[in-house]
């Protein structure tokens, strides 16, 4: 006969047969429930009393819980760190993945999932292994000086930095943006960047290091005072062209001219008797 706690009834004395469900959900709260005990520490929901004086029973829920259990592999820790946590049913545990000094967190295996994000977050609707894999990080000098002048401002991966500089950082590809032209505290001289060591004359380069590398940008001073703008010569260049061409078309045409001149009145002329030009036979 279905019941409900807490209960309370007279009865004859006999044998009497108890059930407990193995697992409840309280419809007020939505929390799931699992049988744990009865006061005399046994663990079957279902029992058998002989009732033949006045009873007390008392049946013991345990709200659900999962376990989850945290590892990690050489060169890092989590928070939580390492080891076994216990949490009722529907929790979300945030574990984080924490690198060691020349590691870097690389992915999680969520039972035989494999997961990137860090940090990752778990549903605890059932016991889980969470274990964190790191992986050791390749480190290289990278040393950047200017010539002639000392102390220029440059940006790497737009982080301000200034010569001479030199670090140890992880292996990958850097982009280096230097000043295109620099003054100089001390003497007032404006220097202008000329070249890097390999002649490129990109203000920006970038640089896959994957091996100590040193790198140096070269400056010259600037000019003083009055100079000539480059436009100006690839504008007297075109004048120059012009007048050639300009000087040819005269050459031409005057060449031409006397040619015609030659025909009218010269050796053709005298051999027919004629003046061509004004068609008048000479005597």
């Amino acid at each position: 006969m279905p019941a409900r706690t807490p209960y309370s009834a007279t009865y004859r004395e006999g044998v009497y047969t108890i059930a407990f469900p193995p697992e409840w959900t309280d419809p007020s709260t939505g929390r799931h429930y699992i049988f744990s005990h009865w006061e005399d520490c046994s663990t079957n929901p279902t029992r058998t009393i002989n009732l033949v004086s006045d009873m007390t029973l008392k049946a013991y829920y345990e709200e659900a819980e999962f376990t989850l259990t945290i590892n990690t592999t050489i060169g890092g820790t989590t928070n939580p760190s390492p080891g076994i946590y216990r949490y009722p049913e529907d929790t979300l545990v945030i574990v984080t993945a924490i690198s060691n000094a020349g590691y870097e967190f690389d992915h999680w295996t969520l039972d035989s999932s494999i997961r990137t994000e860090s940090p990752i977050t778990i549903l605890m609707d059932k016991n889980y292994t969470l274990t964190a894999y790191f992986k050791a990080v390749l480190t290289h000098t990278l040393s950047i000086t200017s010539d002639p002048i000392l102390g220029v401002n440059f940006t790497i991966d737009g982080v301000k930095q200034a010569t001479p500089y030199s670090a140890t950082l992880e292996e990958k590809s850097y982009t280096i943006v230097m000043p295109a032209s620099v003054t100089d505290s001390e003497t007032g001289k404006v220097y202008n960047f000329r070249e890097w060591e390999d002649g490129s004359t990109n203000l920006t380069r970038i640089v896959l290091l994957d091996r100590d590398t040193n790198l140096t940008a070269y400056y010259k001073e600037a000019l003083k005072g009055w100079f000539v703008p480059v436009w100006f010569y690839w504008l007297l260049l075109l004048l120059l062209v012009l007048i050639i061409i300009l000087l040819i078309i005269w050459f031409y045409r005057r060449r031409r001219k006397k040619a015609e001149e030659a025909f009218y009145s010269g050796w053709t002329a005298w051999y027919y008797c004629y003046d061509l030009r004004s068609k008048i036979r000479k005597i």
